[in-house]
């Protein structure tokens, strides 16, 4: 039986767009022997914006400085992820990368993802949060 949990984490992910592609990380849950793909990002902390919480893991996950175009919505994730029950509150938000040429390569280690360019609507492998693939394609330019 998991573990009850009373309230939601406070989440950023980030949206580049490379259209049509969408940079994301590739992820694995060992115990369901899944892998899938999710966007950049992180934890909001105490007194930040979402804004503000990507800006900051941008910067320290990949070194690279970006500016936030716009919020994109809001998702209610819960999930189990390695066995583990989960829940966040996820703010999601499109966002580009100030140095025309950042990130510099097209596939990128950072904290343990494997990052690349995908196309959202060609995807191999599931896309989480769940209702991030709609938020896409209602929020696409």
């Amino acid at each position: 039986m998991g573990t009850l949990i009373s309230q939601p984490r406070p989440l950023v992910l980030g949206i580049f767009r490379r259209v049509p592609l969408v940079l994301v990380g590739e992820g694995h849950d060992r115990l369901k022997g899944s892998s899938f793909y999710r966007p950049l990002g992180g934890e909001i902390e105490p007194g930040e914006s979402p804004a503000q919480a990507l800006v900051r893991e941008m910067r320290e996950e990949l070194g690279e400085e970006i500016r936030v175009v716009r919020q994109l919505g809001e998702l209610d994730n819960r999930f189990v992820f390695d066995g583990r029950p989960g829940w966040e509150q996820v703010a999601v938000l499109e966002a580009e990368f100030v140095a025309p040429d950042a990130p510099r390569v097209d596939s990128i280690e950072a904290e343990g993802w494997n990052l690349k360019w995908v196309d959202p609507d060609a995807l191999d492998l599931p896309l989480y949060p769940d209702g991030l693939a709609d938020l896409l394609r209602l929020t696409s330019r």
